[in-house]
């Protein structure tokens, strides 16, 4: 089950967020998203934290901040969930929409500690996804009202390779038939767009299962185009509009589950042909991709 953000619990600890005074996020450089979640901060005026992780000792909860750097607080990460496994149940939308994503059912809780340690990827800390059940959902996708055109960007592995995975992606209307998606279709890479019963999609062939990949789809209105690892694959297609009714990270629904680890997911509207290069640029130089 899958309840608003606006729920909060009793064990609900701030945390204090700085990125330096010279701080310079993404966000700053290419506003206006309209859901963005990531292990480090984005904006240099979000005065939220990064996720609220629940522990396994006891189910106590706790904001997890941002260190003076503008990365994941590991530190208190760890101090607060101890030798246990610690999960998270909100992924703070830095956006400032307010597009929270949320599970308050501990069994579909992505990992983030496990026993004690770090869940990583290429020495990063990282969200892991079961591949079953484990899911993040908004109640609402606001800024979504008209879709023609969107950007939408993630850094992930996808650990299996099989049935349809959605690892993050927008619902039109609450059905696996109308949705934005980034993830994987069997042995291929995927961006698909289906609106109005009108499905579209771009794939790529898919490497190996720990292989960090920058995820990215652009629609313009016309062309459909992915990029993986700065590497270009694109069609032209027509798909028309639609309003958005929530994002999900790992899951649409009770359908095609993402198996692997997240690290950063944004989306915004409008066509960012004109600067998408300069976006993963900056993505790539924070993680080390490609």
């Amino acid at each position: 089950m899958i309840i608003s953000p606006s729920v909060i619990s009793p064990y609900k600890i701030p945390t204090f967020q700085s990125g330096g005074a010279s701080f310079v996020g993404l966000l700053d450089l290419y506003p206006s998203a309209a859901a963005a979640y990531s292990v480090r901060l984005l904006k240099s005026d979000y005065a939220g934290s990064a996720m609220e992780v629940r522990r396994s000792s006891d189910n106590a909860l706790q904001d997890i901040g941002f260190d003076a750097n503008g990365d994941l607080d590991t530190a208190s990460l760890v101090s607060f969930v101890g030798a246990g496994d610690g999960f998270v149940r909100t992924w703070y939308d830095q956006s400032g929409n307010a597009n929270d994503a949320q599970n308050t059912t501990a069994s579909q809780q992505p990992q983030i500690v496990s026993s004690g340690s770090l869940v990583l990827l290429n020495g990063k800390v990282a969200v892991d996804f079961d591949g079953l059940n484990d899911v993040l959902q908004s109640v609402s996708a606001n800024q979504m009202t008209n879709s023609a055109e969107l950007y939408v960007v993630s850094v992930l592995n996808i650990e299996t390779s099989g049935a349809n995975e959605h690892a993050f992606g927008v619902s039109y209307t609450g059905s696996v038939s109308n949705l934005m998606s980034l993830g994987s279709s069997g042995d291929n890479y995927r961006f698909r767009y289906s609106v109005n019963a009108t499905f579209q999609a771009v794939s790529a062939f898919r490497g190996g299962s720990t292989d960090r990949i920058l995820m990215s789809g652009n629609y313009d209105g016309v062309n459909l185009d992915m990029n993986i690892n700065n590497n270009s694959y694109s069609s032209a297609q027509s798909i028309g509009t639609a309003t958005g009714e929530y994002f999900f990270i790992g899951k649409l629904g009770t359908n095609n589950p993402f198996d692997g680890k997240m690290q950063e997911s944004i989306i915004w509207t409008g066509d960012k042909t004109s600067v998408k290069s300069q976006i993963e640029s900056n993505i790539n130089t924070y993680y080390s991709i490609y």
